[in-house]
């Protein structure tokens, strides 16, 4: 624009001229939307060469929308200037740039109208930021005020908690009879069914480490259980209100509801096709939100976390983890 003395200042809407913002360009009154970092954060690429944008358009099958996908060598640019196959060129790659734009910018712009957060914000989103707003709203509600983060709460538990059940417990090179145990959205499920929420979880002591799980359920209104944390080598006895339904629970059903209606809608389209893929994009960004919700809790800088609900949604995982190895090994005589 420069060298053809057009103004900058033209970009954007407050007369100022764009800047360097972190890692990107600021334009006044404007949002810059980057693609590529929403590519990045988009869980259903697996197996992806690369994020380049023409890998990017035909992972997600974009030539069935806009034709086909022109590549050029980078090479062969210079003898292309002033050509028609130029033309062809840079008309694919704004086809693929809007096709992309379409399929990611929906996903940003509709978790924002789910949760009242302004534009600006989700493009630059962290990962703590959906949790943060969503728990400092609700917080408010209850005439919560948070004045410390996790690490200042628990200094000592919040670096000795062990978190899932990982381990190797028969190494060997194993050609028949391996046995693959999926639990649909595990610790989402876990938060909503049994009522996991910074209100109505509290830890009440940490005791000598037995190894057992125990529940306490005489009390149908107030459950009192025993998660063993091999990690601080302790037990921790958690109290979960029962009675009064948690906002973590509600939100969990509200994000697990959503995602049901798209899987739903995506089982009568064609696998693959364009409309699958937009919509399977979306379901797993849902999904990726009611996971970071386990991970938010557990986080030390968390202002709104809760180190009782990291430790109750794990201490369920492992708990379900070790019932789901003991059926197998009763089944199949190993150890």
């Amino acid at each position: 624009m420069k060298i053809n003395n057009i103004p900058l200042n033209r970009w954007s809407r407050n007369s100022h001229e764009p800047h360097p913002y972190k890692d990107s360009m600021s334009i006044g009154g404007r949002i810059s939307f980057d693609i590529y970092h929403e590519a990045r954060r988009d869980q259903t690429l697996s197996g992806i060469k690369n994020l380049k944008m023409k890998t990017l358009a035909n992972f997600l099958k974009i030539d069935k929308k806009i034709g086909k996908i022109i590549e050029v060598q980078y090479s062969e640019m210079r003898n292309m200037v002033n050509t028609p196959k130029l033309k062809e060129y840079l008309i694919s790659d704004i086809n693929i740039t809007e096709s992309l734009f379409n399929i990611y910018f929906k996903n940003v712009f509709a978790l924002g109208e789910m949760y009242g957060i302004p534009l600006n914000l989700m493009v630059d989103r962290t990962p703590s930021l959906l949790p943060n707003i969503m728990s400092g709203r609700e917080f408010k509600k209850l005439n919560i005020v948070s004045d410390t983060t996790n690490i200042q709460r628990h200094p000592i538990y919040m670096k000795k908690k062990q978190g899932a059940l990982v381990d190797t417990f028969l190494p060997k090179l194993y050609l028949n009879k391996v046995i693959k145990v999926d639990f649909a959205s595990m610790y989402p499920k876990i938060v909503e069914n049994f009522n996991l929420s910074p209100e109505t979880v509290k830890i009440l002591r940490y005791d000598l480490y037995t190894g057992e799980f125990k529940f306490n359920i005489s009390n149908p209104k107030m459950w009192i259980c025993n998660f063993p944390d091999s990690t601080a080598n302790k037990d921790i006895i958690i109290q979960i209100d029962m009675q009064n339904r948690g906002f973590l629970s509600k939100f969990m059903t509200d994000v697990l509801s959503e995602r049901f209606i798209i899987k739903a809608k995506m089982k009568v389209l064609k696998r693959g096709s364009t409309e699958w893929e937009e919509l399977n994009v979306r379901q797993n960004a849902l999904k990726v939100v009611a996971n970071a919700i386990t991970g938010y809790h557990g986080n030390d800088y968390a202002r709104f976390g809760d180190l009782g609900v990291y430790c109750a949604i794990t201490g369920f995982g492992r708990y379900y983890i070790q019932l789901a190895m003991n059926g197998i090994r009763d089944i199949s005589n190993e150890k």
